[in-house]
């Protein structure tokens, strides 16, 4: 059995810890901040996979018997959901008459916003 609160502590130790640090240098060292700043886009990249990567090691080290298989069938899941809900946004949007601009925002809007 995995404990609810010992994942919650484990992840806000990897995660809120970092983002703490991040933010002190960003107030006490201007330099860093000002080279940050300059390569902020391959840092939100590298920011994404280290997110992704560090959920992946908690979940794997508390050993909830996630296998190889049951990966693969979230990914496949995950696939198709997003397909489907893009699938609703580009129907809906044209039945409401959107102009194509807008409904490939549309697409945009449903998929990758939170």
């Amino acid at each position: 059995s995995v404990s609810f609160a010992a994942t919650v502590i484990k992840l806000s130790y990897r995660v809120l810890a970092p983002l703490f640090v991040g933010q002190l240098t960003q107030y006490w060292l201007p330099s860093v901040a000002k080279w940050a700043k300059k390569h902020k886009p391959s840092l939100k990249k590298l920011q994404e996979h280290l997110l992704t990567f560090i959920v992946y090691v908690t979940f794997v080290k508390l050993d909830v018997g996630v296998g190889a298989v049951d990966v693969i069938i979230m990914i496949i899941v995950q696939c198709f959901l997003l397909v489907a809900s893009m699938g609703v946004a580009w129907v809906m949007l044209g039945l409401l008459h959107f102009d194509k601009k807008l409904r490939v925002m549309g697409l945009y809007g449903c998929t990758h916003k939170t």
